[in-house]
């Protein structure tokens, strides 16, 4: 399991390097499990939004419905009373069959999320996304053990200084 978080100030890139890391890893991806033929391969993506402390699913069908984060806890579920994590519920995890999907898919993500222009940036992220990208694979013929990885990607919303950015309103309750 991984996670790639990015975090700066508004205007300096981090979408762009989220979108050019995204890519790579996903091809990358791809031509790992096409190596790894025969063994099945699973590959899933949900991509979830954080605008204005509310959660929103950018895949599903009720993209304007926030959903909820349930926190089951500390031992819930988790061995030797370990924390278990958080779940989002109602998040849809879609299946990818191929690298042109999951770009398809990721670039459909992207074009929901929250944007809007500030004096630093005119078209700047006002959200937190997360794309989460799941593997699972099976055993393989020759005795390899099965795989079930998680790849994650956090495009966090950029960090402004009010002063800087002369947000009033809706653009100041966003920073």
């Amino acid at each position: 399991h991984a996670t790639v978080c990015l975090y700066g100030q508004t205007g300096t890139g981090k979408t762009f390097t989220t979108d050019s890391l995204m890519a790579l890893a996903l091809e990358d991806l791809y031509a790992g499990l096409a190596a790894a033929s025969p063994r099945a391969a699973e590959v899933g993506l949900s991509v979830l939004e954080v605008y204005n402390e509310n959660v929103y699913d950018l895949l599903g069908d009720q993209r304007d419905r926030p959903l909820r984060v349930l926190d089951p806890g500390a031992g819930a579920g988790a061995p030797g009373g370990a924390r278990a994590s958080s779940v989002v519920e109602g998040l849809q995890e879609l299946s990818v069959e191929s690298l042109e999907e999951m770009q398809e898919f990721a670039a459909f993500a992207k074009a929901q999320r929250a944007q809007a222009g500030t004096k630093l940036n005119e078209r700047s992220s006002r959200s937190h996304v997360l794309f989460r990208i799941r593997v699972q694979m099976d055993s393989g013929p020759s005795g390899e053990s099965a795989t079930d990885a998680t790849l994650t990607f956090v495009d966090l919303a950029g960090s402004e200084r009010v002063s800087e950015s002369c947000a009033e309103g809706l653009r100041l309750k966003e920073t």
